[in-house]
């Protein structure tokens, strides 16, 4: 029988890792500006992060910003 009775062979801290892929947040369906899908219809995502474009990023970041 191995050390850990439970299986997992995780490295020593690897829970607190921000960059391990299950400390991720999970990515939302659609863009929250312009409302496009993230996903295809297979489930993978169409795009890096939570827009589907810069764009996107920009329009959403500038509603917060002083006039």
């Amino acid at each position: 029988m191995g050390r850990n009775p439970f299986g997992w062979d995780y490295p020593a801290g690897a829970e607190h890792d921000p960059n391990a892929p299950w400390n991720q947040p999970d990515l939302p369906d659609e863009c929250p500006w312009c409302k496009e899908p993230n996903t295809d219809e297979d489930g993978d995502s169409l795009h890096d992060g939570v827009f589907c474009s810069q764009e996107c990023q920009d329009r959403w970041e500038a509603r917060y910003e002083e006039p």
